[in-house]
């Protein structure tokens, strides 16, 4: 015998699993074919071993990813809740002008792009129309803030969204480390473990953060991600 759940319990349960889904390796957006910079690393010698790429991904998520991506989620969100699409706007094309690299740039509007276009073969009902606005207007479409304002406008909760897509992208940066080092999986498993050892002060200190902390610069993995344009041999597009 079928047990009916409760309409608020399954609306729950749906937003759980989307977000799941959303954030998922095999959602097909194609972000498995961007390193975000990590194989010039491993070209030029720098990173070699399972000491080294973990060292590379602790200072990726202490630097650039908290100051960029990861407020670039939790400034969109917030401007979403009070449905300020020019602050959205305006923040987006911040992102992009902070974004040197040609490679990066292109990566997040890329992956912004089939982030949409993924969803929209979704049914997917009660989308806060902020979202159909900021698709209408923004020319570009960087993933962090797609990202952002769909999770705020289908009300998922804050914490949720930061916490799955934090690991997301972890998790698919460790997948290279893996395969560019090479790494065992193994080696790559107590890599992640490390990192999300300090994913909670991670996250208490991005919630200190404001737009005056967006995208501070980061020269090192800039150049590095510059020079991956010019690399002899490349398996991936960023």
């Amino acid at each position: 015998m079928d047990i009916a759940m409760p309409d608020n319990d399954m609306a729950a349960l749906n937003k759980k699993f989307l977000l799941l889904q959303i954030n998922d390796a095999l959602f097909p957006i194609g972000s498995y074919v961007h390193s975000y910079g990590l194989e010039t690393y491993v070209q030029h010698g720098l990173v070699y071993d399972q000491n080294t790429a973990q060292q590379w991904m602790m200072q990726y998520i202490d630097n650039a990813f908290l100051y960029s991506e990861l407020l670039a989620v939790k400034l969109t969100y917030d401007h979403s809740h009070t449905h300020n699409l020019t602050a959205i706007l305006t923040m987006e094309q911040l992102y992009l002008a902070a974004k040197a690299p040609q490679e990066l740039r292109n990566a997040s509007i890329k992956l912004g792009n089939r982030f949409i276009k993924m969803l929209q073969t979704l049914s997917l009902a009660g989308i806060d129309n902020i979202f159909k606005q900021y698709i209408n207007n923004s020319q570009d479409h960087c993933h962090p803030i797609v990202y952002g304002i769909f999770c705020a406008a289908t009300d998922i909760n804050i914490d949720d969204c930061l916490d799955n897509y934090l690991y997301s992208q972890m998790a698919g940066l460790i997948n290279i480390c893996v395969k560019s080092v090479p790494l065992s999986q193994t080696a790559g498993q107590q890599i992640l473990q490390q990192c999300y050892t300090r994913w909670p002060q991670l996250l208490k200190k991005l919630s200190a953060l404001t737009i005056d902390d967006f995208c501070i610069a980061v020269p090192g993995f800039d150049l590095r991600s510059m020079q991956h344009e010019t690399l002899y041999s490349r398996l991936y597009m960023s």
